[in-house]
């Protein structure tokens, strides 16, 4: 009491009693208590303890963890062989679950397949139904800006068609040498038995001295054939320049010809023949210069999907290659080779591919499919798999900054797995309910590929903290014996050596102590001086980054950023693009651009089918509904005017208005109406529609009526496509024609019309429903990675803040996926989105998690401190997850290709969020301590004195020493008061840092009597015992 006044004795007492409380305890954050530092990080704290028991376990055994490991893999490597594959689009990347378009197409296959049983009604004499189509070939000879009608260019296209009918051979049910014309799908004209039309080739005329006459005479609208059938000129022409009175045809850029057959081994033989054909003339085609050749075969599309895999294997072993020579260099130590951890990328990359083994074995025991998509899981793990590794190495750095001397191997393991292992469980566990989400997709293709992810980055989170960990054990019992790595690779300092065989209670050889003042016991173990120089460029980088101008840059370039994403992102396109799905050198990627460049000038026919019960087609009223409805139809903007053979209702009318059947007077019930229908096909201009309409009949011995009409087609055209994914056209088009044909008035059965007819409505469904999966499947994933962030991270502006940015990342990649990169939104790029969110949130989680965490004082010291903890393992992760995708741009397969691209783009914007953005927006009005100190605060008393001596009072020094206690630290106060500087101990560590608990946490003590003496000697030399 005679050196300092009652009140700062107070004051200095309760500071200085507190500075007995231990250091950092060895098993984490939370105290010497080992309780949480406060009820907010109970869940963390509680997690943290059960990481640090099983980093303790793992180190009293880790040749036991390996080997259970290992075992484990082989186990699950037995499901290998039990994947089966699928590659078939229309079933991977269309909607499984309400798909109305695919609905429509098998009630219209099942139509066309009545009709065609019926085919004896129209034609007595054709016998019984003809063979259903079992393969086809389609050729396209084109010249781009030139003219195949000219007879040079015809000479070449009608031998190629020659050789295609006369060579192409195959054997069926034992019978050989069978050609075209003996498997040919025939004619659907009644009586006819000839091939059904292949193309204009089928016009040429041998016998006439031009055989080419006919195709140069062609009409611009339809073309009839010599066995009756007919077609479309815009079907068999591409890019055609008519004759000046618009009667002719004059030039053509493109022709088709088609090859239908009854025996899928044909299509097989002419693709065969075909790619020999594309090599002659030095890979330039059968026409030279003439003009090009594309093809494809009905399998096309299955065979050249499934090839875009092909090579897998050996992009990924390049894979591994890159990111172990990437991992060995950034794990490593030029200068210490002792205290170097570049022996643990070999054990890191192992586990990424146990992981892989696992994931794929175990997906094979469970029956669940594979797909081209699922190949780039492999390549993803191995991203997602070190960057586990970066955390585990990059805490085990950092935990000997933080523990006493004399800690053993144990202890070291424990406090490493009780951080990391709390970061990478959160981290996986953020990526396993993104793919948990996505599993949930209509689309099948994302809902393999989710469970193909999900389940491995489950074992590759097990693997890391198991196997890894235990090897990481191994390697501190050669570092702390002093050993080279490179021995350590033999075993030396773990197996043999100096210390001999493995002990975890080893601790750290007296030459691997380095002085710290900053320890708890002024000593430390050697870091790895690589890692220091990192912090401290971190920190360097961090102090230049918050300052006024280039805070002020971000803030500035971000806004900017923000405007055009949105721009962006309102203006990205939708739909699956056939042409993606191929590889890029693939014979039918070129036949799908071709034939979409010249065979795509009025877009595709649409079917529209009238169900039983629809139309009553024998009352006038019935017919003028059905009428009504297809001119309401024809009526739409997007539809071409009505063609010739889109409505047979109409034809039929013409017909029987010139007298044909009897005439109109007598068509007034069900069977008249039927019967004058019937007569009409069997006429020259109703043949053409006898696969339109579906009667209802009745039978007497071997007699056959018609009895009324059940169901019919009628079609119509939609106008020339923009795109082949039909997200411009196609699909609003679509949707359109469904609001009119649902507003049908049915008359009896309460069927509704439907529309279809083509393959690609199925894909155009995709197309209507893509942008609402996506957007909910992201909202969904969204959501439950914020609770997961709430429990990590428990702090409602910090969380708010980590979904908001992850928010402007997503809404980036989107706009980048419109502006730079060209790709659209569909099934493969809503897979890309998904993992969007989890690599976002990992990485602005990290760094929030780190500022929240962080002990300095004001919100610009925790930015920086936080910048100092994350951003080696944020740029390291990152950086090896590009390395490990980066060897599929030399993939063929665009889904490879357009893989990489997006998440490239999402790993570059979440760095750059996380290391740019975050620092200043956190730097400059990120919350304070204050505020985090004031919630804590609330549950603890007043403290009994509030305000801090004043600085003139108490000039000079404290020696601080507890009692039994032979080193103290001098405390040291200022001889002037100042508003920033507080009384500072000789270790470099602030008083506050140091000393913990405020005064007010001095009555929440249970007791004082135990605390030791403390000696506090002031310039004057008058002690004082308190």
């Amino acid at each position: 009491g005679d050196v300092l006044k009652d009140r700062h004795l107070v004051v200095f007492k309760t500071r200085i009693l507190l500075t007995s409380t231990p250091h950092l305890s060895p098993l984490g954050e939370m105290g010497g208590t080992g309780q949480p530092a406060s009820k907010a990080h109970f869940v963390e704290h509680k997690i943290s303890q059960l990481f640090q028991e099983m980093g303790r376990w793992t180190a009293r055994h880790p040749f036991l963890v390996m080997g259970l490991c290992v075992v484990l893999a082989g186990i699950l490597l037995g499901g290998l062989p039990m994947i089966k594959s699928e590659s078939d689009p229309e079933s991977l990347y269309t909607p499984s679950r309400n798909n109305r378009a695919a609905e429509d197409q098998v009630k219209w296959a099942e139509l066309t397949e009545r009709i065609e049983a019926q085919r004896a009604l129209v034609d007595p004499a054709s016998g019984p139904p003809k063979s259903p189509v079992e393969g086809s070939g389609r050729v396209l000879a084109f010249s781009d800006g030139g003219n195949v009608l000219s007879t040079e260019a015809l000479n070449s296209i009608y031998a190629l068609h020659k050789r295609i009918v006369n060579q192409v051979s195959i054997t069926k049910e034992g019978v050989s040498g069978l050609k075209f014309a003996d498997v040919c799908l025939r004619s659907k004209i009644p009586g006819s038995t000839a091939c059904a039309y292949t193309g204009i080739m089928d016009l040429v005329d041998e016998s006439l001295p031009d055989p080419f006459s006919p195709v140069r005479n062609l009409h611009p609208d339809i073309v009839r054939f010599p066995s009756g059938d007919a077609a479309g000129t815009v079907l068999l022409l591409g890019k055609r320049t008519e004759s000046s009175d618009g009667s002719s045809v004059e030039k053509a850029m493109a022709v088709a010809m088609d090859y239908a057959v009854t025996a899928v081994e044909w299509e097989d033989a002419f693709l065969d023949l075909m790619l020999e054909e594309s090599k002659k003339n030095d890979g330039k085609g059968p026409g030279g210069d003439l003009y090009s050749i594309a093809f494809q075969k009905e399998g096309s599309s299955d065979e050249e999907l499934t090839k875009s895999t092909e090579g897998d294997t050996v992009l990924l072993v390049m894979s591994f290659t890159l990111v172990m020579s990437f991992t060995t260099i950034v794990m490593g130590s030029f200068s210490d080779f002792v205290s170097s951890k570049r022996a643990l990328s070999l054990p890191a990359v192992s586990a990424v591919g146990l992981c892989i083994g696992s994931a794929f074995g175990l997906m094979g025991y469970c029956g669940v499919t594979f797909n081209p998509v699922v190949a780039t899981t492999a390549f993803l793990l191995l991203g997602l798999g070190v960057d586990d590794a970066y955390v585990m190495v990059q805490s085990w750095h950092y935990s000997s900054f933080e523990l006493p001397a004399g800690h053993t191997i144990e202890d070291r393991v424990a406090h490493t797995m009780g951080k990391a292992g709390v970061s990478v469980f959160f981290t996986s566990l953020t990526d396993m309910l993104a793919f948990g989400v996505g599993a949930t997709s209509v689309f099948p293709s994302i809902v393999q590929f989710c469970a193909y992810t999900a389940t491995g980055i489950l074992f590759a989170f097990l693997y890391q903290v198991f196997f890894l960990a235990a090897a990481m054990a191994l390697d501190a019992h050669r570092e702390y014996s002093g050993v080279n790595e490179l021995w350590g690779l033999l075993g030396k300092g773990w197996l043999w050596g100096p210390q001999g065989f493995y002990r975890p209670d080893k601790t750290a050889d007296e030459s691997r102590l380095v002085e710290d003042a900053t320890s708890p016991d002024g000593k430390r173990v050697k870091a790895m001086p690589d890692a220091e120089a990192v912090t401290k460029f971190a920190y360097r980088y961090g102090q230049w980054l918050i300052s006024p101008i280039p805070s002020a840059v971000v803030c500035i370039v971000w806004c900017a950023y923000l405007g055009v994403s949105i721009w962006g992102t309102i203006n990205v396109g939708t739909g699956l693009d056939t042409r993606d799905l191929a590889p890029s050198d693939s014979y039918w990627s070129t036949f799908v651009d071709e034939n979409f460049r010249y065979f795509q000038e009025k877009g595709p026919l649409l079917g529209i089918a009238f169900p039983e019960g629809s139309v009553v087609y024998g009352t006038d009223a019935g017919r003028s509904e059905a009428k009504a409805l297809m001119n309401e139809l024809e009526a739409l903007s997007c539809l071409e005017d009505a063609e010739a053979f889109s409505r047979w209702m109409d034809s039929h009318h013409q017909w029987a208005e010139a007298g044909g059947g009897g005439g109109l007077a007598g068509l007034t019930n069900d069977k008249a109406y039927a019967e004058s229908v019937l007569a009409w096909l069997q006429t020259p201009g109703g043949r053409l529609f006898a696969d339109a309409i579906l009667f209802g009949t009745s039978a007497a011995g071997d007699t056959v009526t018609v009895e009324r009409i059940l169901e019919s087609k009628m079609f119509v055209r939609i106008e020339k496509l923009q795109t082949t994914s039909g997200d411009k056209v196609g699909v609003p088009c679509v949707k359109a024609i469904r609001e009119v044909l649902d507003k049908f008035p049915v008359s009896r059965t309460g069927a509704t019309p439907y529309v279809s007819g083509i393959q690609i409505l199925v894909f155009w469904e995709a197309s209507a429903v893509i942008v609402s999966q996506t957007v909910n499947n992201l909202i969904y994933a969204a959501v439950c990675c914020f609770f997961v962030t709430m429990i990590i991270m428990p702090h409602p502006v910090l969380c708010c803040v980590t979904m908001g940015v992850v928010a402007m990342i997503l809404v980036g990649v989107v706009g980048a996926m419109e502006l730079i990169l060209d790709i659209r939104i569909e099934t493969i790029s809503m897979i890309d989105l998904i993992l969007a969110i989890g690599f976002s949130i990992d990485n602005v989680a990290h760094y929030c998690h780190a500022f929240m965490s962080s002990e300095k004082k004001n919100r610009r010291d925790r930015a920086l401190d936080a910048l100092q903890r994350i951003w080696a393992p944020i740029l390291y992760g990152d950086v090896s997850t590009m390395i490990a995708l980066l060897t599929l741009l030399a993939s063929k397969s665009k889904i490879f290709r357009s893989f990489f691209k997006i998440l490239f783009t999402v790993l570059l914007l979440g760095g750059l969020h996380s290391t740019v953005l975050l620092p200043v927006l956190l730097g400059w009005v990120g919350p304070s301590s204050k505020e985090e100190v004031k919630v804590e605060e609330r549950q603890l008393e007043d403290g009994l004195v509030k305000d801090p001596p004043a600085g003139g009072e108490l000039a000079g020094s404290i020696d601080l020493m507890t009692e039994g206690q032979p080193q103290g630290a001098s405390l040291v106060f200022p001889s002037q008061p100042s508003p920033v500087l507080e009384p500072q101990l000789s270790t470099g560590v602030s008083a506050h840092e140091a000393m913990g608990p405020t005064a007010s946490e001095e009555r929440a003590s249970p007791s004082l009597v135990d605390l030791p003496v403390v000696s506090v000697r002031t310039d004057a030399k008058e002690a004082v015992q308190m």
